[in-house]
């Protein structure tokens, strides 16, 4: 039951992050294209992709972490930029994860916006990086056996800043 609960609680908050994201354009998180892909044939802004390292993170060479098991892979669908997020479990506790791709992205030139000072509720570690293009948000919690973590991985464009001429 922990883990449902962590797992609920961190989707439910990198969704608001990415969602509120879109907030400073004036557009809502639904504003993109709708494409089809629900089980009654109406439309959705989210597309399930096949359960493995989306190349949008290939892309970026943002690494998976060796023993990464993925069980989800989605493509969010907006105006402002597709938004792709992955969910997997991993040996690794929370902190190990965010101190990897801290480290990590660090190296590759990322700048860390935001981290984990001390653990959040229910021992769940948050972190953002960009690269001045895109934003790579990382949420990982204790799953039911409080040694592994269960990770999701949101990767987004940052807003285009508009200027005035």
């Amino acid at each position: 039951m922990k883990k449902y609960c962590g797992i609920a609680f961190m989707l439910f908050s990198l969704l608001f992050v990415a969602c509120k994201s879109d907030s400073s354009t004036g557009q809502s998180a639904t504003g993109g294209d709708m494409i089809s892909g629900t089980d009654d044939g109406s439309t959705s802004p989210i597309t399930k992709l096949d359960n493995e390292y989306p190349k949008a993170f290939k892309d970026l060479s943002i690494p998976l972490i060796k023993d990464a098991k993925i069980h989800r892979a989605d493509k969010h669908n907006h105006n402002t930029g597709d938004k792709f997020q992955i969910t997997f479990d991993s040996e690794k506790t929370p902190k190990e994860i965010e101190e990897y791709y801290l480290k990590t992205m660090q190296k590759k030139g990322w700048k860390v916006t935001n981290s984990t000072k001390k653990p959040r509720e229910l021992n769940a570690y948050f972190s953002i990086c960009n690269n001045g293009e895109n934003k790579l948000i990382i949420n990982a919690v204790p799953n039911e056996d409080n040694n592994k973590a269960t990770v999701s991985m949101i990767l987004m464009p940052l807003p285009v800043k508009k200027t005035s001429k």
